[in-house]
Formats: C-alpha cells, structure tokens, sequence
C-alpha cells in the first residue's frame, strides 16, 4: 500500500510540474490578475479607515479590508499570485530553452518580463516609506526610519 501511495504522489507531482509552465496556469493567472490589478487602481490604496468609509460607506470598506483591497498591490495574495506568474514565466522559458524551440528575441522578452516582476516585487517588500516636515528656509539631508536617521544623499 505505501509503494501505490508513494507511486501517487509522485505522479501527482509530476502533473503539478507539467502545469506549472503551461500556457494554461499563465491565462489563468491573468485573468485573475488584469482585474484585480484594475480593482487596485481605481481604490485608493493606502488610506485610513475613515477616508474609504466616508467616500464608499462602512459596508463596502468593511469589504475592502476583509479582501485587503485597501492595499491591493501589497497584500499576500496578490504577491504570492505574482510570484506564481514569474515563475510560470520563467519555468516556460526554461523548457524551451531546453527543448532549443526560441529565438534570443523569445528569451529576452521573458526575462526582461522575470526581470520587471523581481523589481516590482523588490519594491513592495523592501521600500522605506517614511515623510517629514521642511519649513521654509529649512534644509534636511535624511531622515529618521525605527529611529534612526538615514542620509538622503542629497539636500532639500
């Protein structure tokens, strides 16, 4: 019984690694990710509680944060959807690479898409988002993150 069990699993995981670069898992990927993404960019992201319940009301904010569509671009969800894409993307061109099918306009294309989803994935998890006041007359050369200062590498 664990040899037939074990003989499912594998073939299981097989069928997973044959869909994972199939143009079938990108299409659905997009059509799950083109409306978010749209839902993402009409919704203010970013907000106070107060500002979404006053512009769409406290059953539609209550929504919005349940799905964290308040901050659509950073949620979990949408990540771990683009990192599936990406590696969709990059599991294609390995095949084909492999298989010797593409041109070198096929492989940049690819990558510079692998490439994109990287930096904007950098972006999202790494960025420092921080503000400060400047008076006028004032000059300020960094700025303070968790307490401590960090140098801009310029003045204002």
């Amino acid at each position: 019984m664990p040899l037939r069990a074990l003989k499912k699993s594998v073939e299981l995981f097989r069928k997973f690694g044959a869909f994972i670069p199939s143009v079938r898992l990108t299409t659905i990927l997009l059509f799950i990710l083109i409306p978010v993404s749209i839902i993402g960019s009409l919704i203010p992201q970013g907000r106070e509680y107060a500002e979404y319940a006053e512009k769409f009301g406290f059953k539609w904010t209550g929504l919005f944060y349940k799905l964290q569509l308040n901050s659509v671009f950073l949620s979990p969800w949408f990540l771990i959807l683009i990192v599936l894409l990406a590696s969709n993307i990059l599991s294609c061109l390995i095949v084909s690479v492999l298989k010797k099918k593409r041109t070198f306009g096929f492989i940049l294309v690819h990558l510079s898409l692998v490439l994109l989803i990287a930096g904007g994935m950098m972006s999202a998890t790494m960025r420092v988002r921080e503000g400060f006041d400047l008076n006028e007359g004032a000059s300020v050369s960094s700025f303070t993150h968790n307490g401590k200062a960090i140098p801009l590498g310029f003045e204002l």
